[in-house]
């Protein structure tokens, strides 16, 4: 499982920035109530991005998001990308850990899966895509224990069987199962709600938690390395779906209708029929 260092709330939070910015911490807390969000945790976690450098205040009550929150959202729409990919490079990490060194190795071990590597047989780890530039900082406490390199093609090509061992696939499937059942219980309450555009942008702050779990849990592999039934692209597919049609709904005479993202019609249909 990856790890996200983004709280569900300040998920919301930053799309919510990104969209209509600066954005006042009223008009925030308006927003998130609905969403039983109390106003003292909205303001707690508006300061946490705010230390984390991921937005910053550009008047008294007043936030926009940085660059580096820019870089961060821009990351998960790479990520998608990628999975349509058909020809890519690996980035490629073996380890130099001594037989003294069990707990580094471990707490390394766990760092790779937390990054959404693959282990392979030799011990060594594996992702899809040049990720070299956003490693430096995660691996900042092991350069010692480690040589990476870029690859243009992996040697024997990968099976699907190993794929699925190096990334723990069956595990995966097995939870995005669970997560695929609490979506569509809630997609199907969502299709029965006649909404204004207030229900609607809280419909899709609901909706971007679900993407949030799915973008943990999944290693969101490029679709040539897996089969086409592969439970994450089915479950990814359907929240493009819902989003679309949240964001369709929306009515540009009713207020809150600049927080939607209208440039998920033209980027998110041709992943959603795909």
């Amino acid at each position: 499982m990856k790890e996200d260092i983004i709280k569900p709330l300040q998920r919301q939070l930053l799309y919510l920035l990104t969209q209509s910015q600066p954005t006042s911490t009223q008009t925030l807390i308006e927003i998130l109530q609905g969403l039983d969000q109390q106003p003292s945790y909205v303001r707690t976690n508006l300061a946490q991005l705010k230390k984390q450098g991921l937005i910053t205040a550009v008047a008294r009550g007043q936030y926009a998001v940085t660059k580096t929150a820019t870089a961060y959202l821009q990351g998960l729409e790479t990520k998608v990308a990628m999975i349509q990919a058909t020809t890519f490079p690996y980035t490629l990490l073996t380890t130099l850990f001594t037989a003294i060194e069990t707990t580094q190795r471990t707490r390394f071990n766990v760092l790779m899966n937390t990054l959404g590597f693959g282990k392979l047989e030799n011990g060594s780890f594996i992702i899809p895509g040049d990720r070299r530039a956003d490693l430096a900082k995660p691996l900042q406490d092991y350069q010692a224990n480690y040589r990476m390199y870029l690859v243009t093609e992996m040697t024997p090509v990968f099976s699907a069987t190993d794929v699925a061992r190096a990334w723990g696939l069956t595990t995966v499937a097995a939870q995005l199962a669970t997560l695929v059942d609490q979506f569509t219980t809630w997609n199907e309450q969502r299709i029965a709600t006649t909404s204004d555009n207030l229900t609607l942008l809280r419909q899709y702050l609901q909706l971007i938690d679900f993407v949030g779990a799915y973008y943990v849990l999944d290693p969101m592999l490029p679709k040539v390395l897996l089969t086409d039934d592969w439970v994450g692209y089915q479950l990814l597919r359907a929240m493009i779906q819902a989003g679309v049609a949240i964001v369709s709904a929306s009515k540009a005479e009713e207020p809150y209708y600049d927080y939607f993202d209208h440039e998920l019609l033209k980027r998110g249909q041709a992943y959603a029929n795909d």
